[in-house]
């Protein structure tokens, strides 16, 4: 299945449309448990295993927006299984 992300760069901030909210104010837990739950989930050879790695987003139900902070400017749309 494949999950789309609307987002608008507003003078190099990146606002997320819905159904996408951003994570900037959930506290530094949650970031942490989103976190450990992707490192659970990711197993060694797929292409997000032991990238750096930032939470930006939250979708519908379990979807995650991580931000890769390799320099290239990507964005993951994971689906979590942590619910």
């Amino acid at each position: 299945m494949q999950r789309h992300v609307m987002l608008l760069k507003k003078g190099g901030m990146i606002e997320l449309l819905e159904p996408w909210c951003s994570t900037e104010k959930f506290d530094s837990r949650f970031h942490e448990s989103q976190f450990k739950q992707l490192e659970l989930e990711v197993p060694p050879g797929h292409g997000l295993y032991g990238l750096p790695v930032r939470l930006i987003g939250r979708g519908n139900g379990d979807d995650a927006l991580f931000e890769i902070l390799d320099g290239s400017n990507r964005i993951a749309v994971v689906h979590l299984s942590l619910y």
